[in-house]
């Protein structure tokens, strides 16, 4: 079993799919266990490889950097930090890598709220993503505000008027999901 999660660097970094979910299946269970050190040299090198994860082709792959980034956000480093890291990827060319990352930053907030986030940062790639092509993409982009507009509250219509976002987009989503809040 490794002693730290510096153990698993260099195994993160491969691009071999199996490898990749093998070496999940190892973080997974060395997360889950209560007796293992969470503390990390090397962070932005761990985080950096799982970042890469997040763009892989394989749904698996990118499931499982999801997850493990969730799983690292707060013992290991920060939401921001890791998120900032991930943001990239909100221009992939796959549309279900930018339709999974909306869904990662609404399980981000909703695990951990908003605290130590600034949010601004992701409204105007939120808001590119409401034009995308893909459906599901700006599906997702719209629960992403939603979940945002549940943290921060009036300032995100704001900030849609400001950035001359027509207000069509979101004004029905958000007074849809806000009541059912």
């Amino acid at each position: 079993m490794a002693q730290s999660l510096d153990y698993f660097l260099p195994s993160v970094q491969t691009q071999d799919t199996r490898k990749r979910l093998a070496i999940y299946e190892e973080i997974a269970d060395y997360l889950r266990d209560d007796s293992s050190n969470i503390a990390l040299d090397d962070v932005d090198k761990l985080v950096d490889g799982l970042a890469s994860w997040v763009t892989s082709s394989n749904y698996k792959v990118r499931d499982s950097a999801q997850e493990l980034l969730l799983k690292l956000m707060v013992p290991a480093s920060s939401p921001q930090y890791i998120f900032e890291k991930i943001m990239p990827a909100f221009q992939h060319k796959l549309w279900r890598v930018r339709e999974q990352l909306c869904n990662c930053l609404v399980k981000m907030l909703s695990i951990h709220g908003s605290k130590g986030l600034l949010l601004s940062k992701f409204l105007p790639i939120l808001i590119k993503l409401l034009e995308d092509q893909s459906i599901p993409v700006r599906e997702a982009a719209v629960d992403a505000i939603v979940e945002i507009y549940k943290h921060a509250g009036e300032r995100v219509r704001q900030d849609l008027a400001r950035k001359d976002v027509n207000p069509s987009k979101y004004d029905y989503p958000l007074e849809k999901r806000h009541c059912n809040i």
